[in-house]
């Protein structure tokens, strides 16, 4: 027989023999204590069976063991209960299964025990005096609504335990996911200060999926934070840290897609920009060479490609690679990266250029002036302009020799090396229009061509309506063309 029951022969008292009966020193599943055990020794001859609560605590009409010490949850009463020797539990008198476990250390410890699918459980709460005991009953109420729900909160902290932060799902899931999209088997290294680290000659696509991390999201409050606990507020805060509006953009489309890949059920970047905070306005990069700065340009170059001695007696060594560079970016409207990762394997005997662009594979026809800017440079790796260090990896970047031309030609220093691009795209839409200049320079979309790269500046605006304008003076004067005579 168990020790749960005992043989006891009450005549009055309802007789228990078949259904078993959980018996329980409280309200929940808890072995018998002491006192029950010697109670059950007391009569060990007794003929019928009677659970051992209804001898214990005849008026309870629920399993209790003993009667449990019970109090009001204040401030006042919770303070006032003293360390023992032993730990020991009160509960509380108004939330059935909540109790305080006040430990030998002093320690304060709220629980709240409930029963879910047959079995018991014990959530964690909080410590006083981080937990007020009325927030403790709050708490225990909304875990004891959560059970009626059908929802275990146990089995959700359990998992919770087990969820990945934000670092850890970027790293651990998001960017592979990225790479395999984009076919890369790139392997990357995490150095100690949290970078992510790619190998030398990484694509720049590649190179960008952890531009904004490295820079940004790794210094974020949400870093270490669960997913699921990333919020609007969180969003909100991040956002307000990022003072440059084009950055800022960019990293909430970037955060967007990342919570995309997640299995939350609502984006916290995209509540956050419908409710607190929104895209700011930018002002598209309008600079570009005007021909007279393209010829002081030309002859910049002229004097870098063969050296010169410069002002201070030293002399300045010959760059031919980089004015080579330079030259097919302006006659091509490439993207720079597009230029130095060029091989002489991309480019067939048709004059064909097939390369990875920005947005995807590209099949690029070069014009004459840089076929022979091409059939003029020698052989001497698989890239056509191969690093000065390494021949074996293609070059990075020409700044300082960008610095020099601005220097010698005198042009504008806010011109960049990529406005190259946008000087092409703007004669080619002046001369073909928007959406084949779009195709010219390998654009997916003409508005991005209308918006960034085809801006007339008051000179080019003047010239064009006086255009439109002579062509309507032509067809009033009854379609003649009319000539000034001076």
């Amino acid at each position: 027989m168990s020790d749960n029951f005992i043989k006891f022969l009450c005549s009055g008292e309802q007789v228990v023999n078949s259904t078993p009966h959980a018996l329980l020193d409280n309200d929940y599943g808890i072995d018998l204590n002491s006192e029950q055990k010697s109670l059950w020794k007391l009569i060990p001859n007794s003929g019928d069976i009677f659970p051992i609560h209804m001898m214990l605590n005849p008026s309870s009409n629920h399993t209790k063991g003993y009667k449990m010490e019970k109090i009001r949850f204040n401030k006042t009463n919770i303070k006032n209960l003293e360390t023992k020797e032993k730990r020991y539990k009160v509960y509380s008198d108004e939330v059935r299964g909540l109790y305080v476990e006040v430990l030998t250390s002093g320690l304060k410890s709220f629980r709240v025990k409930y029963r879910a699918n047959y079995i018991s459980y014990t959530h964690s709460l909080g410590v006083s005096p981080f937990m007020t005991p009325t927030y403790a009953v709050k708490r225990a109420m909304e875990v004891l609504t959560s059970v009626v729900k059908g929802i275990n909160p146990q089995v959700d902290k359990i998992k919770k335990r087990e969820e990945l932060t934000f670092k850890e799902y970027f790293i651990e899931r998001f960017l592979p996911l990225q790479l395999d999209r984009r076919f890369s088997k790139e392997e990357f290294t995490i150095t100690d200060e949290g970078r992510i680290k790619w190998p030398t000659g990484v694509q720049k696509k590649i190179y960008n999926l952890t531009d904004g991390y490295n820079a940004h999201l790794r210094f974020a409050k949400f870093y270490n934070k669960k997913i699921s606990d990333i919020g609007v507020e969180d969003i909100t805060v991040f956002s307000k840290q990022i003072t440059r509006s084009h950055i800022h953009n960019r990293l909430m489309k970037e955060l967007s897609r990342f919570f995309n890949t997640t299995t939350l059920k609502v984006n916290p970047v995209r509540r956050a920009l419908a409710t607190d905070i929104q895209l700011r306005p930018t002002k598209a990069r309008t600079v570009k060479a005007k021909p007279d700065e393209i010829k002081a340009i030309g002859i910049a170059l002229e004097q870098i490609k063969k050296g010169y001695r410069q002002d201070n007696g030293l002399y300045y060594q010959p760059q031919p690679q980089q004015v080579n560079i330079i030259k097919i970016l302006l006659f091509e409207g490439l993207r720079p990266n597009e230029v130095y990762k060029m091989e002489w394997s991309m480019v067939n005997e048709l004059g064909v250029y097939d390369t990875d662009t920005k947005t995807g594979e590209k099949t690029i026809p070069l014009t004459r002036q840089s076929l022979k800017v091409l059939s003029e440079i020698e052989k001497k790796s698989k890239y056509v302009f191969p690093s000065p260090k390494n021949n074996n990896q293609h070059i990075k970047s020409i700044r300082k020799v960008w610095e020099k031309v601005l220097k010698l030609s005198g042009v504008n220093k806010d011109l960049r090396l990529y406005d190259l691009r946008s000087t092409f795209s703007s004669k080619a839409s002046m001369m073909f229009g928007t959406w084949a200049s779009s195709k010219l320079t390998n654009h997916t979309n003409s508005k991005i061509v209308e918006k960034h790269y085809s801006d007339l500046d008051s000179g080019e605006r003047v010239s064009r309506k006086n255009e439109v304008a002579e062509t309507f003076e032509n067809l009033l004067q009854g379609g003649g063309k009319v000539v000034q005579i001076k």
